[in-house]
């Protein structure tokens, strides 16, 4: 969802935002969930994107990696020790101190993929603002 979000709310097109897990099932494709939510508050079809699973180049090429909780930001920065200066939560380089983790909503119903949507939205809204 943060992709999605992110490209749509974003004005600059020249910032691009792509996600990627650290574990993912090969083939999968977003939660019926995530695609209802995409599709009724952006008109966004992401029912045929993959997962796609992160790799060293993916890490070295980007310029900033944004996680959406601690255990992953740490995971990431132990894995690419010489790129963990570009890794953060999404709230922790948005200013937050606290709190750093957006909830998981996989495996929840639709209530809590929307709890999800609305936080995701809240911190790329910052994100945003501060590239500006």
């Amino acid at each position: 969802m943060a992709e999605g979000i992110f490209n749509f709310l974003n004005e600059d097109k020249d910032i691009l935002c792509s996600s990627a897990g650290i574990s993912i099932a090969p083939n999968s494709v977003a939660s019926k969930h995530a695609i209802s939510i995409l599709k009724n508050k952006y008109n966004m079809d992401i029912s045929n994107k993959k997962a796609t699973q992160i790799d060293y180049n993916m890490v070295e090429e980007a310029s900033l990696i944004l996680t959406m909780t601690s255990s992953i930001k740490n995971f990431m920065q132990n894995t690419y020790d010489e790129f963990k200066n570009k890794i953060f939560t999404l709230k922790e380089f948005t200013g937050e101190t606290t709190n750093l983790n957006i909830l998981d909503p996989f495996g929840g119903d639709i209530v809590i993929y929307g709890i999800c949507h609305n936080e995701i939205k809240t911190y790329i809204k910052r994100l945003i603002n501060k590239l500006k």
